[in-house]
């Protein structure tokens, strides 16, 4: 449930979107927690989901996030990002620039940068004719020559 009374939605309202909110996963979860121990504002699960939804659907080249705070919509969005991507912030407190940088830096999975590799060396074979389809976290289809 939300950790503010919301201006617009009723609880009842509130309590039904939550519903329809994806979990979050653990580091979501861990950075929400942290956030509400030690005051940090961040956005709302909802409004993550949504910029995670926009960046997947309009694949941008470069994203600025203006006021970072703990780093929460950087690891939202930064997920949903392509390799080309280029995602900047601004967070004008130096601890509160570190925490960000602690948790972005845990945001890096091993399995995502084993994938890109993959991915990497197929498209770069000379042996083969490759492409990846954006669908799912991207389908690679290769033809051996």
């Amino acid at each position: 449930m939300k950790r503010r009374a919301d201006a617009i939605l009723k609880r009842a309202q509130a309590e039904y979107l939550e519903q329809l909110t994806p979990p979050r996963d653990p580091l979501l979860t861990r950075i929400e927690e942290f956030a509400a121990k030690h005051g940090h504002p961040i956005a709302d699960p909802e409004v993550a989901q949504l910029e995670r939804v926009l960046v997947r659907a309009t694949s941008p080249r470069h994203i600025l996030e203006v006021g970072t705070n703990i780093g929460y919509s950087v690891v939202a969005m930064g997920r949903e990002c392509g390799r080309e991507t280029v995602l900047e912030t601004i967070e004008l407190n130096p601890d509160t620039l570190s925490v960000a940088k602690s948790f972005v830096a845990d945001a890096s999975d091993p399995e995502t940068d084993a994938l890109r590799k993959f991915n990497r060396r197929i498209t770069t074979d000379p042996r083969l004719t490759t492409i990846i389809l954006p669908l799912g976290d991207g389908t690679g289809i290769s033809i051996v020559h």
